[in-house]
């Protein structure tokens, strides 16, 4: 009888370190999703914000700016921009993975857009 469970070993072995590195690599891309959706639901808030806001305009964007600050960590760059009946946001963030030796990668950059206007009296947010 010829004995094979040496050969299943040797195999699972030689692919143990392969199925870790798609592990690693699922996890660090859930993350970044994970941490993308957030801020694109804090953008949203804020231009919702902006828009049900009784501030005036000096006022409204330190309160913009707070708000983003308060509820993103770690902004690497952001942009607002305000007009009568519109506004823009940009927001830049780093994302530190979980294994970047194993992909060569410090940080995921995380660029996101979003405008908001008013249209036939509706609130209308889009991502640019």
């Amino acid at each position: 009888m010829n004995n094979k469970n040496g050969q299943v070993l040797v195999a699972f072995m030689l692919m143990l370190p392969l199925i870790l590195l798609f592990l690693g690599l699922i996890i660090d891309i859930g993350l970044v999703f994970i941490e993308k959706r957030k801020i694109e639901n804090n953008i949203k808030s804020v231009i919702s914000y902006r828009f049900e806001s009784d501030l005036s305009e000096n006022d409204l964007y330190p309160a913009l700016e707070n708000l983003l600050n308060k509820n993103i960590d770690n902004i690497k760059n952001k942009q607002i921009t305000l007009a009568d009946n519109y506004i823009k946001i940009t927001v830049n963030k780093e994302v530190a993975g979980v294994f970047p030796h194993f992909f060569k990668r410090d940080n995921y950059e995380i660029n996101t857009t979003y405008i908001g206007y008013i249209q036939d009296g509706k609130l209308v947010i889009s991502k640019e």
